[in-house]
């Protein structure tokens, strides 16, 4: 279970992104990247909602 802190919450409104559609992103993404050089992972998915962003 995740647990989002204010300034995630702060950060969706200013970008106006949805909560919904981060939790699908975590859940099911489209793609996952790895990085070694500093242990990133990002989590990618096209958000049809969001005009396939």
């Amino acid at each position: 279970m995740l647990i989002f802190s204010k300034h995630f919450h702060e950060m969706l409104k200013i970008r106006g992104i949805q909560r919904e559609w981060v939790e699908q992103t975590i859940n099911y993404p489209d793609l996952v990247e790895q990085y070694d050089n500093d242990a990133t992972v990002h989590y990618l998915k096209k958000i049809s909602a969001n005009e396939n962003q």
